[in-house]
């Protein structure tokens, strides 16, 4: 299987997940923190506005999903896959340099309270003036994360759904 179409099957899985939750098996009882986190995004009804690639200035791919709700908030998803754990991390130290501010930076950890990878909230230049995109970016294994949106906290809820 190639690697642009892992990253795609695991976009949808992420949707079906994030928006269709109930007609998925899931093989452990959501967290309160993933229940309320869930019950959110549906109450926005976020929909799938845009799937695709994308290379960074370095020419790293990229997957995205872009996420808009009703009253218009955009949630960006972006998703690499590195051959290793370590490119992974080193990815997710330069996305954080690209920080105007990093608000916060350590561990992440998995459902098991058990470190997967490196987890930072950040404030990233949106380059128009509504002001900062909120970010939080992690890795987990050889996977990397960013979600942003100009609401930091449909971004905190996503991760937390995605948990």
């Amino acid at each position: 299987m190639s690697k642009c179409y892992r990253q795609v099957l695991f976009t949808f899985v992420i949707l079906a997940l994030l928006l269709n939750y109930d007609m998925i098996a899931v093989a452990q009882t959501p967290s309160g923190d993933e229940s309320q986190a869930r019950a959110y995004l549906q109450q926005k009804k976020f929909k799938v506005e845009r799937v695709g690639e994308l290379k960074d200035e370095d020419g790293t791919h990229l997957a995205f999903t872009t996420y808009k709700a009703e009253d218009g908030t955009l949630v960006n998803l972006i998703h690499g896959e590195f051959a290793t754990a370590v490119e992974a991390q080193e990815f997710f130290e330069k996305e954080v340099t690209k920080a105007v501010r990093v608000i916060e930076k350590g561990n992440k950890t998995g459902q098991q309270k058990k470190i997967v990878g490196k987890r930072a909230e950040a404030d990233f230049d949106s380059g128009r003036s509504t002001g900062p995109l909120h970010a939080v970016l992690w890795t987990a294994g050889p996977d990397f994360f960013k979600l942003q949106s100009t609401s930091l906290v449909d971004v905190t809820e996503f991760e937390k759904s995605m948990s």
